[in-house]
């Protein structure tokens, strides 16, 4: 089992991450995508129920910006790349 992600973590989702997700698919978003890069470990993004993670250490609440920036990538809609911050306050 890997230990827990060390926090705060701030996630930089690039242009890569972009034209490499795939809408609709929790674990091959740009969001998950980015996710991978900069843990190394497999994760899942959804908003229903609101959750990132995969492993039992790792689940955290999904914050609003990744839920605005998915609901647009999935609609097919253009976005651009941001970064978000996890922290403890976030782990479920």
């Amino acid at each position: 089992m890997n230990p827990p992600i060390k926090l705060p973590l701030t996630i930089h989702v690039t242009q890569e991450d972009i034209n490499s997700g795939i809408p609709k698919k929790c674990s091959k978003c740009p969001v998950a995508l980015a996710i991978n890069r900069a843990t190394g470990l497999a994760a899942t993004v959804k908003f229903h129920p609101n959750y990132i993670g995969e492993n039992e250490h790792d689940i955290f609440m999904t914050p609003d910006c990744v839920i605005a920036f998915i609901n647009k990538f999935d609609a097919g809609n253009h976005v651009s790349p941001f970064s978000f911050t996890i922290t403890e306050d976030d782990r479920i």
